[in-house]
């Protein structure tokens, strides 16, 4: 059992916040340095932008201290896809409201099929609103042709026929 207390969401917020704070005050005192005028005059902003860039590193090395101690070792990403086909055929989402609340969504495959299809058609219309070619985010094609036989075959007793009947399962 650990010694270290766990600190307070109360904490771990102002913890949030206190580091997104000191990394804005860094972020606006660089680029108020960048128009700056004199030369004076950028190397005080770029100074504080270096101040406010350490305070925000000790903020986030603070926070990451406070959040190890609240999530245990063995605690970790889940590597589980939030999108899981079932025994069944089924199709479960997995997802989070906008409250945080884990929703799971259970679809036919029908239906996750039509939902795929929709949100591609979607994605495409959205990429071309925005200039960008579809092709350009698709992988490429493959360039080799896909392997086949390229031989008819053969029954020993027809020689030079068509074979009739099924095709062999491949192994």
């Amino acid at each position: 059992m650990s010694t270290v207390p766990t600190p307070a969401a109360d904490t771990v917020l102002a913890s949030i916040d206190a580091l997104c704070d000191a990394y804005a005050k860094a972020k606006v005192a660089y680029t108020v340095a960048n128009h700056a005028d004199t030369k004076t005059e950028r190397d005080h902003h770029i100074a504080r932008s270096q101040y406010w860039n350490a305070e925000a590193q000790n903020h986030y090395s603070r926070l990451t201290e406070a959040i190890h101690t609240l999530a245990p070792d063995r605690a970790q990403v889940e590597t589980f896809l939030p999108v899981r086909v079932l025994p069944n055929g089924h199709v479960e989402i997995h997802t989070r409201d906008q409250h945080g609340r884990q929703i799971v969504v259970g679809l036919t495959t029908a239906e996750a099929v039509a939902i795929g299809v929709h949100l591609t058609a979607h994605a495409a219309a959205s990429l071309d609103r925005t200039g960008t070619m579809l092709h350009r985010v698709l992988p490429p094609l493959p360039t080799q042709p896909p392997v086949a036989t390229t031989h008819t075959p053969t029954t020993p007793a027809n020689e030079g026929a068509p074979a009739k009947g099924r095709a062999p399962v491949p192994q």
